[in-house]
């Protein structure tokens, strides 16, 4: 790869952080004092953050402090937009070692 290319690459990269490959869910869960807590009564219930990814093709998921949720969705999204510049990075590289032929 041209190192022109390269440069620009790591540069996009570098602009991406932090970045994380997987995906987030929130759902709803009861306290453990249900019966009391108002949220719960009401049927509004508490946030549950869940990043999930894959660790030797096996699925692992972490907790995530509701407080944290934006800056890991983007961290996420981040992370799509690496895989996408990987993608278009390898084309290129095919393409130039096409090019040496």
């Amino acid at each position: 790869m041209p190192k022109k290319d390269r440069d620009e690459l790591l540069k996009r990269i570098a602009a991406l952080v932090p970045f994380a490959k997987g995906s987030v869910c929130v759902s709803h869960k009861p306290c453990g004092n249900p019966w009391k807590c108002k949220k719960c009564l009401s049927g509004e219930m508490h946030p549950s953050v869940q990043y999930s990814f894959r660790e030797n093709g096996k699925l692992r998921t972490m907790h995530v402090q509701p407080r944290f949720l934006k800056q890991v969705q983007e961290a996420v999204a981040n992370g799509r937009e690496v895989e996408k510049l990987l993608v278009d990075a390898g084309k290129k590289y095919i393409g130039f070692l096409r090019s040496q032929e």
